[in-house]
């Protein structure tokens, strides 16, 4: 095995991290959200929100890109399909997942985090559930689909390989 290969295991395996935290939001987390009531809620995302931003997400968020970039980069030479494969995958991560996630739902929470929950009135509270949660589920169905799919095309680089 060579560093290459290693490189494209971290990527594949950071994306695989990244898809399955899309996913679990996408099935289940905002399943489970959708039953409170909006005070409930509101607290709840900026709770969840707040609280991802850590070390280790930080490391998936942004080791992913960079990975994935890595990978490309050392499959360049001589092109071929691990190389496009690759490229591809690179190209839909920072398209439908990184772009994703900073041009709509990290917009979305910094909106929902000015909300105080606790003194706002129900129609503010309702307003800003509506705004919020059907819009933020869908771009994070979006960000679940291309995260799997960057896995799929990272793997089929890595057998071809």
């Amino acid at each position: 095995m060579i560093f290459s290969d290693i490189v494209t295991i971290a990527a594949g395996t950071a994306a695989a991290l990244m898809a399955g935290l899309f996913y679990a939001f996408s099935i289940a987390v905002n399943r489970a959200l959708e039953q409170l009531g909006d005070k409930a809620f509101v607290s709840a995302m900026q709770a969840i929100n707040s609280k991802i931003l850590n070390p280790m997400f930080f490391l998936g968020f942004f080791g992913t890109p960079l990975l994935l970039l890595l990978a490309t980069f050392m499959h360049s030479d001589g092109g071929g399909l691990p190389f496009i494969f690759l490229l591809s995958a690179t190209v839909l991560y920072f398209a439908g997942v990184f772009g994703v996630t900073v041009v709509k739902n990290v917009p979305m929470n910094n909106k929902l985090a000015e909300l105080a929950p606790e003194t706002a009135s129900e129609e503010e509270v309702s307003g800003a559930r509506i705004a919020f949660e059907k819009p933020w589920l869908r771009w994070n169905h979006v960000r679940a689909v291309v995260s799997v799919l960057t896995v799929v095309l990272v793997l089929i680089a890595a057998v071809l390989s």
